[in-house]
């Protein structure tokens, strides 16, 4: 039962990986957010805020 959990796992973390990769190459404004989200490419300079929001 958990080689299935495992598997199922693995199965929907290569399709998302897929789909991701798909879109950065795709569409435009999904190549520089991208790369700036997980690679700190070009990363914009933020205010310091007194409040931050998490969700």
């Amino acid at each position: 039962m958990i080689f299935f959990y495992y598997f199922l796992t693995w199965a929907a973390f290569l399709f998302c990986a897929v789909f991701i990769l798909l879109l950065s190459f795709l569409k435009s404004k999904y190549k520089t957010s991208l790369k700036s989200r997980f690679f700190l490419y070009k990363n914009l300079h933020q205010e310091k805020a007194d409040v931050h929001f998490h969700a």
